[in-house]
């Protein structure tokens, strides 16, 4: 209610064409917009209020997010790589930046794989570096050094060393982070214990919730895991990456498939949050309960929407390539 509140009070303030001149202005309407999972609606805000070569640092930066919000890649690289260019000494710019260049990255392949990783890498420390507040750059850069192999700078040593350090900054989020350390160490116990102490610390937190149903799910520990489902439910029952997740849990179990087909159905229909996957993951997952169900034809027909959405979705293509 407060959210759309400002929003109107900003709109009715600020004249036709002025929004995108005040940062924060633009902060209030975009950051409204992005809660909502509005993307396609700042795009349409960013080029109807500024022109391509007058667009200051803040609404080219606002591109950026909005395009990672509809899984456009490339444009969001383009305006991440613009936004950094025009405000270099902007930690959350190069933040967003590299997080495009991560989506970017995880969809695509080739020779050119190594040099895009190192530059992710690249991004998150800039971000640290300009604001060693910045926990949000400090978290992925540690997801980075968790998740990437040393050829690109992976370290998983530093990541579980960078979690200690946030834990001094935010516990619930320290908890967190220590969690995915153990989760890619296989020290499986201790990752349990540290999502449940983030959970504990911050109960209203759904992306430590969600991940820690990821951890669950990944386990087999299908029961807990639609407890914790449930949980979030409670916490914030518009998120539609409920809708997903329950999807993927039938899927994975194995139990009530048709279920999972309508919980991946009214996915698309009632559209993405914030964070939740792309619709061309939804297409995908649809695809996998097709095959489960003995419906190969069915399958092919999903996994193909997901390329058209999405031309470079590498596992729809393996998927595909496997059923011809």
């Amino acid at each position: 209610m407060l959210r759309t509140l400002l929003l109107t009070a900003v709109l009715f303030i600020f004249p036709a064409g002025a929004i995108c001149s005040s940062p924060e202005a633009l902060y209030l309407v975009a950051d409204s917009l992005w809660n909502e999972g509005e993307f396609r609606a700042i795009v349409k805000l960013v080029n109807e209020e500024s022109q391509e070569e007058e667009r200051s640092p803040a609404a080219t930066y606002w591109m950026c997010r909005a395009y990672l919000g509809l899984s456009e890649y490339d444009s969001s690289v383009f305006y991440g790589e613009k936004a950094v260019k025009l405000a270099p000494d902007s930690s959350y710019y190069h933040l967003w930046y590299g997080q495009a260049l991560g989506k970017k990255l995880s969809q695509g392949s080739g020779l050119g794989g190594l040099f895009r990783a190192k530059k992710v890498k690249g991004e998150f420390q800039r971000a640290v570096e300009l604001d060693p507040t910045n926990y949000e750059a400090k978290l992925s850069l540690m997801q980075y050094l968790l998740q990437a192999p040393g050829i690109v700078g992976g370290n998983k040593d530093e990541a579980l060393k960078l979690a200690e350090a946030l834990k001094e900054m935010k516990p619930a989020l320290g908890h967190f982070a220590k969690a995915l350390c153990h989760q890619v160490r296989e020290e499986y116990a201790k990752a349990d214990w540290e999502f449940r102490a983030a959970t504990a610390y911050d109960s209203t937190n759904t992306e430590f919730a969600f991940n820690y149903f990821y951890f669950l799910l990944d386990r087999e520990d299908f029961s807990r895991a639609e407890v914790i489902l449930e949980e979030i439910e409670q916490t914030d029952p518009d998120d539609s990456n409920i809708l997903y997740q329950r999807g993927k849990l039938h899927l994975f179990s194995g139990k009530d498939l048709k279920r999972g087909l309508g919980c991946f159905r009214e996915y698309l229909r009632r559209g993405r949050t914030p964070g939740s996957p792309s619709f061309a993951a939804a297409r995908w997952r649809m695809g996998m309960i097709y095959e489960k169900m003995g419906k190969p034809d069915s399958a092919r027909v999903e996994y193909r929407r997901c390329l058209q959405l999405e031309p470079d979705y590498k596992e729809a293509k393996k998927a595909l390539k496997k059923l011809k």
